[in-house]
């Protein structure tokens, strides 16, 4: 099942916010695991024009998230 597509990019940009502005660890904690779900299993890979810039997005991600 792939993550489709509203979803997903609402998903990035909520997790965007969050390493941006911070919240509370459960919100944190939600959005690590929404990055990895779209990570995953989303239909964003297949649309993305530079692979390896989405790579760096998510990666990047993980890391201002913990």
């Amino acid at each position: 099942d792939y993550v489709e597509e509203p979803w997903g990019s609402t998903a990035l940009a909520a997790a965007e916010q969050i390493a941006r502005e911070g919240a509370s660890p459960e919100l944190v904690e939600l959005a690590r695991a929404a990055i990895e779900r779209v990570a995953a299993r989303s239909e964003l890979l297949e649309l993305v024009e530079d692979e390896d810039e989405w790579r760096r997005r998510i990666d990047d991600l993980r890391e201002r998230l913990g």
